[in-house]
């Protein structure tokens, strides 16, 4: 086959204007290289295995004779034959030695998306919302007490407005654990799964940038060396 299509390559390099030979084709060649592959395509013969030709990766399709490993045996489960000039490939399995897969069936050919809801246990739940409501119960209760001492020089001095958010964001990340565990489905659930984080996000923000800047005033205010520093000690 590849004789054949050699020999008809310089005829077609001729028509298409190349008056190289084939001894001076070289793999830089690609003019000539183009040639012989569509040659290549076109030779078909029949031989002593009957039908041949090249296929698109020229390669001669032949055919395949399929086995399968089972157990101590490697019987013959399916036959391919390659096209020819009377008919398209066929792919024939035997009905008396099939194919034999392990399980229910034949693996899969893609992945496949099994969405499957995983809940928290709900004594742990249960013992996580109870010290939720606690740390809600003792932020409101400093935030009263914060609210009604505001005037008191010793509670001016710790800034009582940031005070207040930071109890503010505390409610918020103790209250997001009751949104974790829900029976709701659809977009329901959904929505509570998004309260839950935006919650918990907004809750840490509010409490973690107030920290920050009570820390940064209290840099500020000793790091002045501008003004001086007077402490007084009272003793009783």
């Amino acid at each position: 086959m590849l004789a054949l299509a050699l020999n008809s390559s310089v005829n077609a390099a001729r028509t298409e204007g190349i008056y190289r030979n084939l001894h001076d084709f070289t793999y830089g060649d690609h003019e000539l290289g183009q040639v012989l592959l569509e040659e290549m395509r076109k030779v078909k013969i029949w031989g002593i295995k009957g039908f041949m030709e090249f296929d698109a990766a020229h390669d001669v399709a032949d055919e395949l004779e399929m086995r399968q490993i089972q157990g101590k045996n490697r019987p013959v489960v399916a036959y391919y034959f390659p096209k020819t000039d009377v008919g398209p490939a066929e792919l024939e399995f035997l009905t008396d030695s099939p194919i034999k897969w392990k399980g229910q069936g034949p693996p899969k050919a893609a992945s496949i998306l099994v969405v499957q809801l995983d809940e928290v246990n709900r004594f742990v739940y249960s013992m996580m919302c109870c010290l939720s409501g606690l740390g809600i119960a003792l932020s409101v209760g400093f935030f009263v007490f914060n609210v009604a001492k505001r005037r008191a020089d010793v509670i001016k001095m710790t800034s009582p407005n940031l005070n207040n958010i930071i109890l503010i964001g505390c409610m918020l990340v103790y209250s997001a654990v009751y949104f974790e565990y829900t029976r709701t489905s659809g977009k329901t659930k959904e929505a509570f799964c998004k309260l839950s984080v935006y919650l918990l996000v907004v809750g840490m923000a509010m409490s973690f940038s107030s920290l920050f800047i009570k820390t940064w005033r209290i840099h500020c205010i000793f790091a002045n060396k501008k003004h001086k520093k007077h402490v007084s000690l009272y003793f009783d």
